[in-house]
């Protein structure tokens, strides 16, 4: 009788350690064929970059959203972002060209990303003081409601700096 226990207690061990190593290989197979995107690369990248934004801390806000961008080169919010941290560096002129890039990448121009990057563009003309590029901005009409107040203000902004213009003439 013990015999016959030993031999179980071998072919349970051996099953034990069969089904323990399939399952350690099924879960190696699994991760290994898990495919990483681009995406997905840019997405701490992304996250962390909103949270320097929001914090004040536009250095640090551009050092990840570029991360993001390295990892994932058509990430529109990462441009959008990097965008908006240059612009609040003064780099207005580099912000606009980050706008443009996440238009071009906007597909859909009824889309809540095309709307803001085009907000975001004429804010970067304003501030840098390109009256007529941002009025050319502001005049196209957008679809998402979203961002209409935004759209708005700008105007309101372009038409307090054009009344500016005129005082001086």
């Amino acid at each position: 009788m013990t015999i016959l226990n030993t031999q179980a207690k071998k072919k349970s061990a051996s099953i034990s350690r069969f089904i323990f190593f399939g399952c350690i290989s099924f879960v190696l197979l699994i991760s290994a064929c898990e495919k990483k995107t681009p995406a997905t690369d840019a997405l701490p990248h992304l996250n962390s970059a909103t949270v320097y934004f929001q914090q004040g801390q536009i250095q640090a806000a551009m050092i990840e959203a570029q991360n993001a961008l390295q990892a994932d080169a058509h990430n529109i919010a990462a441009h959008q972002l990097l965008g908006q941290a240059l612009l609040q560096s003064g780099a207005a002129q580099t912000a606009i060209n980050e706008f443009q890039k996440a238009l071009k990448l906007t597909s859909d121009t009824s889309s809540r990303e095309y709307a803001m990057s085009e907000n975001l563009l004429a804010s970067a003309y304003l501030q840098l003081g390109d009256l007529n590029q941002a009025h050319a901005q502001l005049k196209k009409d957008v679809m998402d409601t979203d961002t209409q107040l935004d759209r708005q203000l700008l105007r309101a902004e372009l038409l307090a700096k054009f009344e500016q213009c005129v005082v001086f003439i």
